[in-house]
């Protein structure tokens, strides 16, 4: 079992969220955070879903041949 699953992530970690509007209206509440599978663990690792994905793109891309 990968080691995030086995910490405290995977039995979840309340957190407080503080949202703050444009118009200046602030908004806080509780949040429950978990990582429960081996994709999850990628997504946190590269920083997100999208970074995961651009990565994933950006590998799967041949390198543009230097010209010297």
């Amino acid at each position: 079992m990968p080691a995030l699953l086995a910490s405290k992530f995977a039995n979840g970690n309340q957190v407080q969220v503080k949202a703050i509007c444009a118009d200046g209206t602030v908004s806080e509440f509780s949040a429950l955070v978990r990582i429960d599978t081996p994709q999850e663990i990628l997504y946190y690792e590269h920083g997100g879903i999208l970074q995961y994905v651009l990565r994933q793109l950006l590998a799967s891309k041949p390198r543009p041949e230097t010209v010297g």
